[in-house]
């Protein structure tokens, strides 16, 4: 069975559509793993997962492995801040880790 032009041309344009939309489909993935940044050398992340409406990660480090690229200006709250704060976790990670006391601190 011989296709005609416009058979033909539907499938061409059924073809492109499927390939766009996988295109469109894969990019934000791609585009979400280019926005993740290396962590530093020696930098502990965790994630917490609290009931279903709180997703909260914090990032730990050590502030003088990126002081090159950061405004001098800039200063982090640091673990041992934390702990002195009653920062529960901040207490049990100097006390496991007691020289990271003047790491810096981030959460998202």
């Amino acid at each position: 069975m011989k296709r005609t032009k416009k058979e033909y041309s539907e499938d061409n344009m059924r073809r492109n559509l499927l390939l766009v939309l996988f295109v469109f489909s894969v990019l934000p993935a791609v585009d979400a793993l280019t926005q993740i940044p290396a962590l530093p050398d020696n930098a502990l992340t965790k994630w917490v997962v609290d009931e279903p409406e709180e997703i909260v990660s914090y990032l730990i480090f050590d502030p003088a492995t990126v002081k090159d690229r950061l405004p001098s200006s800039l200063r982090f709250i640091t673990i041992e801040e934390l702990a002195a704060g009653h920062i529960p976790w901040a207490n049990e990670h100097l006390n496991e880790y007691p020289a990271h006391a003047d790491w810096g601190y981030l959460f998202h």
